[in-house]
């Protein structure tokens, strides 16, 4: 009877046993091991520089002239005293045994039961994708003999490379104006369409002014330009013009009727000038002229339209703007019919 006693007692010893090793937890990895490990690597990237932030939490606590050690795999590189940061400011040193790189922490208490961190800075992961075990020991004071170990494991990997492609967009449009639109102050008096601007018969003495708006809508990252260009004056078949406005070539002025014509200078007999809501240095009621540095030179390219980032189209100043042009003549200016074709040239820059 007694020995069925004791079989029964000595099963119920192994049962509980084994129901500790079945629950002991991921971190416990060894009988008397760490209450927790781990490694936080901030950088998995095979090659890559990384830092490892430990936190440890003892089971075992130890005393300043213990030791705290990890064994770093020598496919890790780069581990140096002065990359180390012990616990509680303790003192680092390191060891290349040729196996493992030794990092050793002491000269301070470490306690039982409190999260500690040791961190390593800019080590070199390894070349080839794996998994990598990190030992980690407290050593006794004078034998180094192990008091806790525990296991912790990274793993190095590729990155994953992620790519997308936006399209290019760029719309541009010409949009009619009606008669009666302010732009830039002016007041139009002539309806135009998105290809013509048509003035029509004009009279001695009266100034008339044309509009048309601009849209661009692009997601140009560095934004776009709007210019335009004439092929000739306005010009007719036998060489007659209509000169651009008399001192607005390279500056702003103010709009002025050709009241006093000279008759030995065809520039004093009419004239034709441009003015809009974005040309740079052109106030409220200001014109610039479509004319080059060179007398009777058609101008390469005026800028009345910028931005330095996509637009939507639609936003005034930036997306949206108007533009206008106005032509006014004196008695002498020569009859005929008068035409010239504008080009708008919209660039965006990607």
């Amino acid at each position: 009877m007694h020995m069925k006693k004791q079989r029964k007692f000595l099963l119920v010893v192994v049962l509980i046993f084994s129901l500790l090793v079945m629950h002991s937890g991921n971190h416990l990895v060894i009988a008397g091991g760490f209450n927790s490990a781990s490694d936080l690597i901030s950088d998995s990237d095979l090659g890559a520089l990384s830092n490892h932030t430990f936190t440890l939490n003892l089971s075992t606590g130890i005393g300043a002239s213990a030791w705290l050690r990890v064994n770093f795999n020598n496919n890790f590189n780069g581990v140096v005293d002065g990359d180390v940061v012990c616990p509680s400011g303790g003192t680092a040193s390191t060891t290349d045994n040729g196996a493992v790189t030794i990092v050793d922490c002491t000269g301070v208490a470490l306690p039982a039961g409190s999260n500690l961190t040791l961190t390593v800075a800019t080590t070199t992961n390894p070349s080839i994708a794996d998994s990598y075990a990190i030992d980690i020991q407290t050593l006794a004071t004078t034998t180094k003999a192990e008091i806790d170990s525990a296991q912790v494991r990274v793993y190095i990997l590729n990155d994953v490379d992620v790519t997308a492609t936006v399209q290019a967009t760029l719309t541009f449009t010409v949009n009619a104006t009606t008669s009666g639109a302010i732009i830039n102050g002016e007041t139009t008096n002539i309806n135009t369409s998105s290809t013509t601007i048509a003035f029509g018969n004009i009279l001695s003495g009266t100034k008339y002014t044309a509009g048309q708006t601009l849209e661009v809508s692009t997601n140009a990252s560095d934004g776009f330009a709007v210019t335009v260009e004439q092929t000739q004056n306005l010009q007719t078949q036998s060489g007659s013009d209509i000169d651009p406005l008399w001192g607005a070539t390279s500056t702003a002025t103010a709009w002025a009727a050709p009241t006093s014509p000279d008759l030995n200078e065809e520039r004093t007999w009419g004239h034709i000038g441009i003015t809009g809501t974005d040309i740079s240095g052109v106030g409220a009621n200001q014109y610039r002229s479509l004319d080059s540095v060179s007398v009777n030179s058609p101008v390469e390219s005026l800028t009345v339209m910028s931005h330095n980032n996509p637009a939507d189209g639609a936003t005034e100043g930036i997306g949206r703007v108007h533009v206008a042009y106005s032509v006014q003549i004196s008695d002498v200016q020569e009859a005929g019919d008068y035409s010239t074709t504008l080009t708008y040239i919209c660039t965006p820059t990607y």
